[in-house]
């Protein structure tokens, strides 16, 4: 299942647009990943990363677009991409490192725990 939000009109012109591969995901994850109706990638990933710059730079960029979803490569292999749409290379890089973080995050809660004896 992608998840794939109505972007605004406006986001189409904006200049920086960017694919992520999240390799640790696999198409089954992706509704867990994103949530309903996108709640978990807008907490963890689009109001993070906003915030983020808003205390670095104090840049108010407006929220960035972000989807998720399965590609098939060449090879015939399935998987997962996060991509992007915003206003500035800066939010770019936030974006990107709330995914990572929150992917991260997401894997480990995910991971079995050992038994404790």
């Amino acid at each position: 299942m992608d998840y794939i939000p109505v972007p605004p009109l406006d986001v189409l012109d904006w200049a920086y647009n960017k694919t992520f591969t999240l390799l640790m995901l696999s198409p089954g994850d992706i509704a867990k990943f994103v949530g309903e109706d996108g709640s978990e990638i807008q907490e963890h990933v689009v109001k993070h990363a906003c915030k983020t710059l808003l205390k670095k730079s104090g840049l108010d960029d407006p929220d960035p677009y972000v989807s998720i979803k399965v590609i098939t490569l060449t090879n015939g292999h399935d998987v997962v991409v996060a991509e992007c749409c915003c206003c500035s290379e800066e939010l770019e890089n936030e974006v990107m490192n709330s995914l990572a973080q929150y992917q991260k995050k997401f894997m480990e809660a995910r991971a079995p725990r050992p038994a404790l004896m």
